[in-house]
């Protein structure tokens, strides 16, 4: 927002942040009218907007690494950062489809199902912060850190990479062939976002390189300033950048307890922040003068992952799990007082509502206390008193979920009502955010969710068995 003139705060819900194309909002296909469409921004041709001024956005905490692939650095926030300086090949539009972004991508193809090739054509103009144009080694020593072959590199995440059997230069350096020995169907959420040749050269670079600040960077904004102790990071505006020129001089992600985020917003301290599902957050975003509102389907979700290994190594003792929480319960207490008709459970693990190919393929784990009672007995877990128990240890599931976080609080308070209905124990346990992500021995908190509430975010994808629910 620029400073020196009149502003106006936004505290937004469920907003599409890589929305692109027409200025007409696309239709979710939700049956409602009145239901949160994909897209609710103030559409704007960029040639009216002043030039200047300072972006003021929260987050919960700063990057613990630059590198988005290593174990530390897979934060959201931390992501949203990167994501000013770092390139990503393609962009998601309005219509929760994908595209090429032609500032670093001129073409992306699908030229062979068997064996599965895509090759891509790099924009020349396309250059890191050093002065190197974008280049095939790029793409091939990416794939290679992130394949789970190379010793020593901590990945956070090998989905994708772990397919590919090769990567080779086409007619030029800016050419990229990738051959893959496992067909991937979602090939063009690779590479994004794109790392120089050298963050991914040696273990060593991987895992603590890009620990304290970015290296090398190839976006519309470059670093200012790096302070942990103050909590901010501001990235300015990179006269470099090739593509439109940026309109703001500079974004300033400042860290702010989620509890104090309308305080700091009615204090002009920040400029918009995430309502997410707290009712309190869109009740105080309500009442503060010069706010608007905005809401609209999230292209992510929050999501009830359940590990693998353990008690739950058997997928049935999952789903028997699942079927034991009524999601819908958990998002109409969440959303229910906030979205213009009703709360949405997201039934699909890879297309969100509003998708064209959406379709509910939640059958297989959905809510039914009797069936869920009965898949437990089956499996031996059978009651022993007031919870379950097999051969002699009882069943606990725990569940770690972030604070401070109200949102939270409130679906592990529901979880534990729903899983003694079915008899099932439920351990809470609350560890600060910064440490919360990906941990858990039996069960994680969150849910997919549908309508979820957010402002200007996107989020990274989960990974492991999931139930639905909604994103805070």
């Amino acid at each position: 927002m620029n400073r020196g003139t009149k502003t106006t705060a936004l505290a937004a819900v469920a907003l599409l942040l890589a929305a692109c194309g027409g200025p007409t909002a696309p239709s979710t296909g939700l049956k409602d009218a009145t239901d949160a469409q994909l897209e609710d921004v103030n559409r704007t041709d960029p040639a009216k907007l002043k030039d200047g001024g300072e972006l003021r956005w929260p987050v919960t905490q700063l990057a613990d690494n630059w590198n988005n692939f290593e174990l530390t650095g897979t934060h959201i926030d931390g992501y949203r950062m990167i994501s000013t300086v770092m390139p990503s090949p393609f962009v998601l539009k309005a219509d929760s489809t994908v595209a090429e972004n032609p500032d670093y991508l001129l073409e992306a193809k699908l030229v062979s199902s068997s064996p599965q090739v895509v090759t891509y054509r790099l924009n020349p103009k396309a250059r890191w912060s050093d002065g190197r144009q974008f280049s095939w080694e790029d793409f091939a020593a990416q794939a290679n850190a992130l394949s789970g072959k190379a010793a020593g590199y901590k990945v956070a995440l090998t989905a994708g990479y772990e397919d590919i059997a090769k990567v080779e230069r086409g007619g030029s350096d800016q050419d990229v062939k990738v051959t893959f020995a496992r067909t991937y169907a979602e090939w063009r959420g690779l590479f994004s976002p794109l790392y120089p040749k050298q963050a991914m050269a040696s273990a060593e670079a991987f895992n603590t390189g890009w620990q304290d600040a970015p290296q090398v960077t190839a976006g519309p904004f470059k670093i200012g300033t790096i302070d942990p102790v103050a909590k901010f990071v501001t990235v300015v505006r990179d006269d470099t950048w090739w593509g439109a020129r940026p309109k703001l001089d500079s974004i300033t992600f400042r860290q702010v307890d989620k509890p104090a985020l309308a305080d700091a917003l009615a204090n002009g301290a920040i400029d918009l922040y995430e309502v997410g599902s707290s009712i309190d957050l869109f009740t105080r975003a309500q009442s503060i003068p010069g706010v608007t509102v905005r809401q609209a389907q999230t292209p992510d979700y929050l999501h009830l992952t359940f590990n693998g290994g353990g008690t739950l190594a058997d997928p049935k003792l999952r789903v028997a799990l699942m079927r034991g929480i009524d999601t819908k319960i958990i998002t109409k207490a969440l959303l229910g007082q906030m979205v213009k008709d009703e709360a949405h459970v997201v039934g699909n693990h890879f297309l969100l509502l509003g998708s064209k190919d959406y379709r509910d393929n939640s059958a297989v784990a959905s809510f039914d206390v009797e069936a869920a009672r009965k898949e437990l007995d089956a499996l031996g877990w059978r009651m022993n008193g007031e919870y379950r128990a097999k051969d002699g240890k009882e069943l606990v599931v725990r569940f770690v979920g972030p604070t401070p976080n109200p949102v939270s609080d409130q679906i592990s308070k529901l979880v534990l009502t729903q899983f003694k209905e079915i008899g099932v124990k439920l351990a809470i346990e609350t560890v600060p955010a910064s440490t919360s992500r990906g941990t858990s021995t039996s069960a994680t908190s969150t849910s997919r969710a549908s309508a979820g509430r957010r402002a200007r975010t996107r989020s990274a994808p989960p990974r492991a068995s999931t139930t639905s629910t909604p994103r805070t």
